[in-house]
């Protein structure tokens, strides 16, 4: 896996997190939901810290990011705020 002199990076890898059953709100709302949720559970400060659930992230996302910096953007992938109805996943906002 290529290093590269990143100082700060937040990375989301096959991260899912299952909001309120009445979550209406928009991607800012369900970043806050998470750290709420980490709050009131006292949860480690990094989601990387000992004790926390991570898992590796492969190189072939890895390398994607990278490859997105190089064209001069901060971010590469998706992000997804949805809700399942009618057997199918439909964004919230």
């Amino acid at each position: 896996m290529e290093k590269r002199e990143i100082v700060k990076v937040l990375g989301f890898v096959n991260f899912f997190f299952k909001l309120p059953d009445d979550f209406n709100g928009s991607f800012n709302d369900a970043l806050l939901e998470y750290a709420k949720y980490r709050t009131e559970n006292k949860l480690p400060k990094y989601p990387g810290a000992p004790g926390a659930e991570v898992k590796e992230v492969d190189e072939e996302s890895w390398n994607s990011f990278l490859e997105a910096l190089d064209e001069g953007k901060r971010a590469n992938g998706g992000i997804l705020v949805a809700k399942y109805e009618d057997e199918e996943w439909k964004p919230i906002a």
